[in-house]
């Protein structure tokens, strides 16, 4: 009985060793840069209609990727979205 307990605890040791070793690999940090870069460029012209001054989902959108990523990746995805939108740099 308890060596299939140690068992199941070495498989979960791995698979979250794997799961962070995935995580730092630069494959990974593009495709959610680039996934971080749709969600702006999808919910950026939407906006709610509050009085005289509608309020941008951009914002939101942005908040998001620097809570996902860290705040030099949340940049870069920004900046691709500006790029992507106005042709910008």
């Amino acid at each position: 009985m308890k060596l299939n307990q140690h068992k199941k605890k070495s498989v979960i040791t791995m698979n979250k060793q794997h799961t962070n070793t995935i995580r730092n690999t630069k494959t990974y940090t593009m495709a959610v840069t680039a996934l971080m870069t749709a969600v702006t460029c999808i919910v950026a012209p939407l906006s709610i209609p509050i009085g005289s001054v509608p309020i941008s989902l951009t914002n939101f959108a942005i908040y998001l990727s620097l809570y996902v990523l860290n705040w030099k990746k949340g940049t870069i995805s920004y900046l691709l979205h500006r790029k992507s939108e106005n042709n910008w740099i």
